[in-house]
């Protein structure tokens, strides 16, 4: 009672009810969605990795619910519920185009002849895998948070090929241009997440696939945030497992260099597991493979006046990245290969690190970016 009046508490004033349940399971699979889930460049799907259950997931989500009390947290019925209703597009694909792992492979192969005895232990390897997959992809996030929070202490970089596009490229396709010799046009993605300023790079396919594009777009862009006083102190770059582009000596001796030369102090270089590399730079490319279907592009002067920009006009709240023509590549390999030494058995690590060490260049190098030091 207060000032003569009576209050009255209703008993379940306190309690949880299923729009707070709902908002649960709606934020953890949206959180999940997009830290761990594939973007599909040619789909509005999401996909998961290819072994986990929808029950493995509700166990992770009771997990992060393991502080709220037993009594108010959803239940798998909630949980699937939800799902089902606001994440039509977050999949488990039965199948996938798309690589994978040494790893999944061999899950997938053991799951056809699984046992009363080994269940368990297939269970376990599948449970450790995903959580080393969830982790790789949380530090590679937290890497992209951290450039872009203090710009002037790291330059991130990540570079990626998209398919290339045949020209003259049309919707509907005509049956007979499949016998036509059209033109192939490639598009490569380099991304500055520390400045949050992406280009697309794209030309007829007159150069060699290999490492002497990849450098040369490295070398241009490093150049000009060089010149605009944009480079931090410290280089990371994010690549695919490609060995003919990215992961090879001269790649490493390019790093070797910028060190030696003291553009940079040190240099990282992380390649994520083979399989699951399909995160924020395939994403990248999803208006442009997505919006190839519902435009034409007859020429190759057309993809930058009317092709690109088709293709972003759906995504309002994803700004089109800026437009370069390669007209040229530099020889790379022909200058660094009287410097390289012969290297093997640099195709499993996937983090790799230069560092200057008494006026001479050092790389050193780890399986994954999780292992200590």
């Amino acid at each position: 009672m207060k000032n003569g009046v009576t209050f009255v508490v209703h008993g379940n004033s306190d309690a949880e009810y299923k729009r707070t349940l709902h908002d649960m399971c709606y934020n953890f699979l949206n959180l999940y969605q997009t830290k761990y889930a594939d973007v599909q460049p040619d789909t509005e799907e999401f996909h998961l990795p290819r072994h986990i259950l929808k029950v493995d997931l509700y166990s992770a989500f009771l997990e992060h619910l393991q502080n709220t009390p037993y009594e108010i947290q959803p239940s798998y019925t909630t949980f699937r519920r939800v799902w089902e209703k606001d994440f039509l597009n977050l999949k488990i694909p039965k199948r996938t185009r798309l690589g994978k792992c040494d790893i999944c492979a061999n899950l997938s192969n053991m799951s056809l002849r699984l046992t009363a005895e080994n269940r368990v232990m297939w269970s376990n390897r599948k449970r450790e895998h995903l959580k080393f997959q969830r982790d790789e992809r949380n530090e590679n996030t937290r890497r992209i948070n951290f450039a872009n929070t203090y710009p002037n202490l790291i330059t991130l970089l990540g570079i990626d090929r998209m398919n290339a596009i045949r020209m003259p490229w049309q919707v509907p396709f005509p049956k007979s241009w499949l016998t036509k010799n059209r033109l192939r046009y490639e598009v490569i993605g380099l991304m500055n997440f520390s400045h949050v300023k992406h280009v697309f790079y794209h030309g007829l396919s007159l150069f060699q696939h290999d490492s002497d594009t990849t450098l040369t777009l490295l070398y241009s862009k490093i150049r000009c945030l060089r010149i605009d006083g944009q480079c931090g102190n410290q280089l990371q770059l994010h690549m695919d497992n490609c060995y003919r582009e990215n992961k090879n000596k001269f790649v490493f001796a390019f790093c070797c260099m910028l060190v030696h030369k003291k553009w940079f102090q040190e240099i990282s270089l992380f390649f994520l597991p083979p399989g699951h590399t399909h995160a924020e730079n395939d994403a990248m490319f999803v208006p442009l493979s997505k919006g190839k279907w519902l435009t034409n592009c007859h020429s190759p002067p057309k993809f930058a006046t009317e092709f690109v920009p088709h293709c972003y006009r759906r995504y309002k709240n994803i700004p089109q990245p800026d437009l370069e023509n390669i007209k040229f590549v530099y020889g790379f390999k022909d200058l660094l290969s009287p410097y390289i030494r012969n290297i093997q058995h640099h195709g499993s690590p996937q983090a790799f690190h230069f560092v200057l060490v008494d006026d001479n260049v050092e790389m050193f190098y780890k399986s994954s970016c999780l292992d200590p030091q």
